[in-house]
This record gives C-alpha cells, sequence and structure tokens, in this order.
C-alpha cells in the first residue's frame, strides 16, 4: 500500500530521538551546562508525546498507516505500519518516559550521556513497536538494548556495571538468535515484511523465497526468534539478569524498563506468530505453557527469599511474566488478556520501583534490615507502595487484578472449547493452583517488606521531593481509577487494540460470554 503524509509522524517517532541522543554529548564536550541537555532531552521527550498522540489519534477509527522509507518497498524495503495496537503502546511509552524522566536527577548523575542513553531507550522500544519489518526490528531491538546497558550502568557502583554486563551478555546472545531467525524468514520467504510474510503463509500471495512449504518453514523460524524473545521477557530459566538489573538500576530507570521492556517482548511474540504464522506452533505453546508455570514459581519465590526491597519488585516482575507467558497459549483469547496485562504492568511496576527507589535511596540501602521504618517517613510513597503489591497480588480493584481475573476465568471455562480441551483440560488443576500459589507468594513477599519498612520501629526516611509524590500518587491513582473503570478501558483500549491484532471480531465476544458464564 503506498505511504500516508500522516505516517511520516510516525516514522520520525524513533529518529528524532536518535539525532537528539546523538547530540547531546556534543554539549558535555562544548562544557555546556548540565540543565540544558537535560532541558533538551525533556523537551524532545514531550515533541515525542505530541507525535504519539497524534498518530494514535489518526488510527483510532480502526485506520491503518504505512510510511516507506526513501520510498523503497518491501520486499526488503523499510516499512512501518501503525494500526490502533501499536500506537496506543507508543502513548503508553512516550507517556511513561515523558513523566518519569525529570525524576532522574534524585536517583543518579543526570548527565548529557545517562540522557542519550534515555532518549535511546525510548527510540529503541518506539521502533520495535512500530516496525513493520523483521529486520528494522532486530536493529531497534539492539538500540534498546545497548542504551539499557548505558543506564542500567549509570550509577557506576561495581554492581550496577556487574548487572549491565550480565545483561549484555544476555541481550547479545538473545540477539544473534534474533537475527538468525530474521535470516531465516528472508531465505524462506523472499521478504522482509510481516505483512507480506503472512500473505505468503496464508496462502494469499505467491512464495517469493525458498521454502517449498513456507507455513512449515514460518513455524520453525518463528520458534527460534522465540527463543530470544522468552530471554528478553526474563521468562525462567532465562530470567537470572533481571533482579541484578532492576534492583541495581536507578529507579527510574528500573520503573520504565520493568514497565515497558518484558510487555514490548510480549507484543513482538504476538505480533509475529499472529501476522505472520497465523498462530502459535505447538512448540510455542508448549514452551509458552511450560516455561510460564515454572517463571510464577522462580518470581513468587524469589520474592519469598529476598531481603532485598528492590529485588523483591525485580522477582515481582519475573512473576507477572509467568502470568503472561501463560495467557499466550489461549490463542486469541490469550492475546486479549496478555494486552490488558501489559497495560496494567505499565501502570503497577513504576509505581512500586519509584517509590521504593525513593526510600532505597534516601536510606543508602536496599536491605530490609537497614530499612525498618522507612516508610513512616513518606506516607504518600507507603500508599502508592500499598497499592502497586495489591495489585500484584490481585486484590480489587485494581486494574491488574481485572487482567488476572480474566485468565482465571479463560483457564475456569477453557473446557468448553474443543480445540483447547485436550492440551488443557488436564492440566487445568495445575494451571489453577500455580495462579493461586503465585498471589499467595506476592502476598508473603510484600507482606514482608511492609513489615520491615513500616511496621517495625526505626529511622523514617525524609519526605520525597513533591514531583516524585505526584507522579507516583497519579500512577496508584490510575492502578485503583481504572481498575474500576475497566468496563471502559477494555472498551475503548483493549478490544479495539486487540481486534486490530485479531480481525475476527466474533472472538471477542466468545470471551466476554465465557466471562459471563454464557454457553457460545
Amino acid at each position: 500500500m503506498p505511504a500516508t503524509p500522516e505516517a511520516l509522524i510516525a516514522a520520525l517517532t524513533p529518529y528524532f530521538l536518535i539525532f537528539t541522543a546523538f547530540a547531546l554529548p556534543a554539549f558535555k564536550v562544548a562544557k555546556v551546562p548540565k540543565y540544558v541537555g537535560k532541558a533538551v532531552a525533556i523537551v524532545m521527550q514531550a515533541v515525542i508525546f505530541v507525535m504519539t498522540l497524534f498518530t494514535f489519534g489518526q488510527v483510532w477509527s480502526g485506520r491503518v498507516l504505512y510510511y516507506t522509507f526513501a520510498a523503497f518497498p518491501p520486499p526488503v524495503g523499510i516499512t512501518y505500519s501503525v494500526d490502533f495496537l501499536n500506537a496506543f503502546l507508543a502513548v503508553l511509552a512516550s507517556t511513561l518516559f515523558l513523566i518519569i524522566t525529570p525524576l532522574s536527577n534524585h536517583f543518579v548523575d543526570d548527565n548529557e550521556y545517562f540522557y542519550a542513553g534515555m532518549l535511546g531507550l525510548e527510540a529503541g522500544m518506539l521502533g520495535v513497536i512500530y516496525t513493520g519489518d523483521i529486520f528494522n526490528m532486530f536493529v531497534m531491538m539492539e538500540v534498546t538494548l545497548i542504551s539499557a546497558y548505558v543506564v542500567i550502568s549509570s550509577p557506576r557502583t561495581g554492581s550496577s556495571v556487574k548487572a549491565a554486563f550480565k545483561y549484555a551478555m544476555v541481550g547479545t546472545a538473545a540477539g544473534m538468535i534474533f537475527f538468525l531467525g530474521a535470516v531465516m524468514y528472508y531465505n524462506a520467504l523472499g521478504t522482509l515484511n510481516l505483512g507480506q510474510g503472512g500473505a505468503i503463509v496464508a496462502g494469499l500471495i505467491p512464495n517469493m523465497g525458498r521454502a517449498l512449504h513456507p507455513q512449515l518453514a514460518i513455524g520453525f523460524v518463528m520458534d527460534i526468534i522465540l527463543f530470544s524473545l522468552l530471554a528478553e521477557a526474563a521468562v525462567a530459566p532465562l530470567h537470572f539478569w533481571l533482579p541484578d538489573a532492576y534492583s541495581r538500576a536507578p529507579p527510574t530507570v528500573a520503573s520504565l524498563m520493568a514497565g515497558l521492556s518484558e510487555g514490548i517482548s510480549f507484543y513482538v511474540i504476538f505480533r509475529l506468530f499472529y501476522i505472520v504464522n497465523q498462530g502459535l506452533t505447538y512448540e510455542a505453546f508448549i514452551t509458552l505453557y511450560v516455561l510460564g508455570v515454572v517463571t510464577i514459581l522462580v518470581g513468587g519465590l524469589g520474592m519469598i527469599y529476598s531481603t532485598d526491597l528492590m529485588k523483591i519488585i525485580a522477582y515481582s516482575t519475573i512473576l507477572d511474566v509467568g502470568y503472561m507467558a501463560i495467557a499466550l497459549t489461549f490463542g486469541t483469547y490469550g492475546v486479549y488478556i496478555a494486552l490488558a496485562y501489559i497495560f496494567a504492568h505499565a501502570l503497577v511496576k513504576p509505581t512500586l520501583f519509584l517509590s521504593a527507589g525513593w526510600v532505597t535511596k534516601s536510606a543508602g540501602s536496599s536491605s530490609l534490615d537497614k530499612l525498618k521504618g522507612a516508610f513512616k517517613g513518606s506516607p504518600a510513597l507507603m500508599a502508592s507502595f500499598l497499592i502497586g503489591a495489591a495489585a500484584v497480588v490481585g486484590i480489587p480493584p485494581t486494574i491488574l487484578f481485572q487482567a488476572k481475573l480474566s485468565l482465571y476465568q479463560v483457564v475456569l471455562f477453557v473446557t468448553r472449547f474443543p480445540q483447547y480441551r485436550i492440551l488443557y483440560g488436564f492440566y487445568q488443576p495445575l494451571t489453577l493452583i500455580v495462579m493461586l500459589l503465585g498471589s499467595a507468594l506476592a502476598l508473603a513477599g510484600f507482606l514482608k517488606a511492609i513489615y520491615a519498612t513500616y511496621l517495625t520501629p526505626g529511622k523514617p526516611v525524609t519526605e520525597a521531593p513533591t514531583y516524585l509524590k505526584v507522579v507516583v500518587l497519579s500512577l496508584a491513582t490510575a492502578v485503583i481509577a481504572l481498575g474500576i473503570a475497566y468496563a471502559y478501558v477494555s472498551g475503548y483500549l483493549i478490544e479495539p487494540a486487540y481486534s486490530s491484532l485479531i480481525p475476527q471480531h466474533r472472538i471477542y465476544y466468545l470471551l466476554k460470554a465465557i466471562t459471563l458464564g454464557g454457553v457460545t
């Protein structure tokens, strides 16, 4: 399809960020005051927020925007394809970056190199979200990873550098596997474009590659790529990099990465599998289910045994990743639930990391033994932390509870659907037990943290800056308010995003039917 002028805004979004990121170190060399670099970075993030909002407005009614770079079309030209789903995720990402980045000066030496890394991180995420071809997706993933190494190690402590190095090793290996998959994708189908590849696999257009049986070949390629994405999403046993990376990074970095990175990894999974492969392969189903169960247990046990406040929150991220992995095994129903989880996760994790981040920064340690009574110094942060913890546990009326409730309902009623009865009938009790156990472990882990930081006598930390309290309280309020108004969130955001990926609207009504206990 021809490029649309409105799509140029979306196409320029990540590159404005990249160009600004490369310009910021020049400010340092020219000895420009540090606040100028910070101001330029935040102004650029504000511009990007407006651009993503404009793009979202263009696709609100179901329109899809296309842009081909340098008018060089597929099969090898870079194309951005923007629908409701990725436009919505882009607005979510740009909003979080805009409101959270200005808090960085409270936690780290926010010099020009740090802000260059933050802009690169945002650029990479938005590029992954917007792109319509698999090779550019790989490039933007690498931009994200390189930038993440910079900002995770920005405290310049031994532990932060070590955590960044561990993440770099995993990210590099995962990136090589993804690149291998992209090469195999092109060899099999003769195109790098996702939509074109999906059309070939569906038999709508002739195959331009070497595969004699495109559907069989691309299923194998997707399974290879899945491994790299599971590493990026921190699915057990590939989770080992996450606790150190998120607990040693500045809280602003941890909140953004925990809120967005895992969700974007899952977005790539169902974008690839459902656009190109028309659904999960059987191998992907088994892998996601088994590792999802293991990830819930690993995350929950990590919360129980950790004595570090930031690591408890980091392990709660792993716990939630397990629920998202299990959700995806329910096919198109699971995509809907995973989207709700991604949205809720993006609000809850910054709430937890920022509220706990100020406490650990003020106390000079994140060990629970040295944080006794610390939260008593800031009731606003304590209230926000409680709301975030309640959301992870699954306590109503938080928005994460609503997403988790949808998953429970699908598990309970899955035997009504013949295509899942054989696969899930036997494992239904196990799935329910593991999911309930995950919530119980999360409750125990957070109660341990709350007892140490609030109920135990000790030295309260200093009051948090006003803007930090405003941001954290706003996020916590949104976690509750959007949970109460979940019917509207579902109808106006989650359902259109889901429908833009899965055009069969009747699936959504099937999901509503089983949620209400009806027979379809």
